[in-house]
């Protein structure tokens, strides 16, 4: 995986839109040890591998041969030739657009996946570094239809390989029943016992390397967080970001770590507790496609000699699974998905609720996803190739699209934030690749739009979004400005000169 597919891939990187999600009882559950610390968790033993996590993927880097360093997420294995994960591991949010239709909005492109080439599910690896288990490529990406990078709902997605995985290295599992998640699917919470779990697995961080941060007021890991092998921000609109590595490293594990993890009531995962540490989560958390899962930090934080004693999941941890005993075997009934820190005095780690995924989950085989191999462009007498006047007469030139399946597309023309400045050379300038775009009031899905006095001041562009019934994507042309009057003459004046 390129530098720049992983960052798309791990950093959730935004044009303009930015990157921000963190990691993180019904009853308390003694964590399995103190030693090597998912954090808090033991080192999974050849046996208790065999017995309890042959279904658990490593998701790691193509274009890196060593595990150690190019693993950046889990999975668990559903189907000898199918993968499910966190759709925020295998997002390219770059072209992530926000479409308002009247008073309805609408975040496109977050069904978005990165090049399948460019990553590996691994199968049957109990220690990263070892020689062991197998390698296989991934085919096709299917990120949830309903996934929200911005809230973290429905944070899920489909990876089908290239080839099935063999017997000898994988036993998939398969996802919760309706008939099976009785307790935590109706919000209760389920108290951990040695039994049925839960638990939940990964190579991830076994402490917090950015505790110090975290909380520090200004630094911007603060806030929810994704938990790929570095921590980033679930996207905040408006705002901005930098890369983040994906590369495990310090305290991340190198032999696949467990822990036992109560599920915590969605009533304490969404409003806390009266008069104690935890608040909730409010309006971030989302019952129908989450729960949370874990125990607090209690230890003394007067004594310097006090260990953390939270059982959480962390950083590199992210699309891995919580697995329950039942009394048909084990079942799939978490992703790791987000939270704030990593075993925090505050708060708990968020996983994706399979119960309330189980439909996407149990869909069909992932299509090619669409996508676009050219993007629709406007036509029309432009000033310099990028201003219009009222009565321009604007036409636009369809794009091309590729995919499996019958693809049908749909136009829309639409205002975008248009910006009418100089820079210290007096050079005018606009934006390019608009995070916002508002549909038009009035228009129609026509190829041609007639610029209008209420046009002044913004941007005019068509949309064009295509779907073959499975994924949806959408593409903007380049952006008409249309200055007003005095706009236009300082315009033309410089042009002019």
């Amino acid at each position: 995986m390129s530098k720049s597919t992983r960052r798309a891939a791990c950093a959730l990187l935004i044009a303009a839109l930015a990157t921000t999600i963190a990691l993180a009882s019904v009853g308390s559950a003694s964590a399995t040890g103190r030693g090597a610390r998912v954090v808090n968790g033991t080192t999974v033993t050849p046996a208790a591998f065999h017995s309890r996590w042959r279904s658990i993927a490593i998701l790691a880097d193509s274009s890196d041969m060593d595990a150690k360093s190019g693993q950046y997420c889990g999975g668990t294995f559903i189907s000898m030739r199918m993968v499910v994960t966190a759709a925020h591991c295998v997002s390219d949010t770059s072209n992530l657009l926000q479409y308002k239709d009247r008073s309805h909005i609408t975040l496109l492109n977050a069904q978005e996946a990165i090049t399948p080439s460019d990553m590996v599910a691994i199968g049957g690896r109990r220690t990263l570094s070892a020689n062991e288990g197998e390698r296989i490529p991934a085919k096709t990406i299917l990120v949830h239809p309903d996934y929200d990078p911005i809230t973290g709902a429905n944070d899920v997605a489909l990876i089908k390989l290239r080839r099935d995985a063999t017997a000898s290295a994988v036993t998939p599992v398969a996802p919760v029943a309706a008939s099976e998640d009785a307790a935590w699917g109706a919000g209760a919470g389920v108290a951990a016992n040695a039994t049925n779990g839960p638990w939940l697995a990964g190579w991830g961080y076994r402490t917090d390397p950015y505790e110090d941060y975290l909380f520090s007021g200004s630094n911007i890991l603060q806030g929810n967080t994704l938990r790929p092998s570095k921590p980033t921000r679930r996207p905040t609109l408006g705002a901005s970001t930098g890369s983040a590595s994906t590369k495990s490293a310090r305290s991340a594990a190198n032999t696949l770590q467990e822990a036992l993890v109560p599920i915590i009531s969605d009533d304490r995962c969404e409003n806390g507790v009266a008069g104690g540490a935890d608040s909730g989560y409010g309006r971030d958390f989302d019952a129908a496609s989450m729960f949370c899962a874990g125990e607090l930090d209690t230890s003394d934080q007067n004594d310097e000699n006090s260990n953390n004693n939270a059982v959480d999941s962390c950083y590199g941890d992210s699309g891995g699974p919580v697995l329950v005993g039942t009394s048909g075997g084990l079942r799939l009934a978490g992703i790791v998905s987000w939270g704030i820190g990593c075993a925090t005095r505050k708060s708990f780690g968020v996983y994706t609720r399979v119960a309330g995924v189980r439909d996407f989950i149990g869909a069909s085989a992932p299509m090619k996803n669409v996508e676009p191999m050219r993007e629709p462009k406007l036509r029309g007498s432009l000033i310099a190739k990028r201003f219009a006047m009222e009565g321009t007469r604007l036409t636009c030139k369809r794009g091309t699209w590729r995919g499996s399946g019958t693809i049908h597309t749909t136009l829309r023309w639409v205002n975008t934030d248009a910006y009418f400045g100089d820079d210290e050379d007096m050079e005018y300038y606009f934006e390019e690749g608009p995070s916002y775009a508002t549909r038009i009031p009035g228009t129609k899905s026509k190829r041609t739009y007639t610029v209008r006095k209420r046009d002044f001041g913004t941007g005019v562009a068509c949309l064009e979004i295509a779907t073959n019934g499975q994924t949806t994507s959408a593409r903007i042309s380049n952006v008409a400005l249309v200055p007003n009057e005095s706009d236009l003459e300082s315009i033309m004046d410089d042009m002019d000169s």
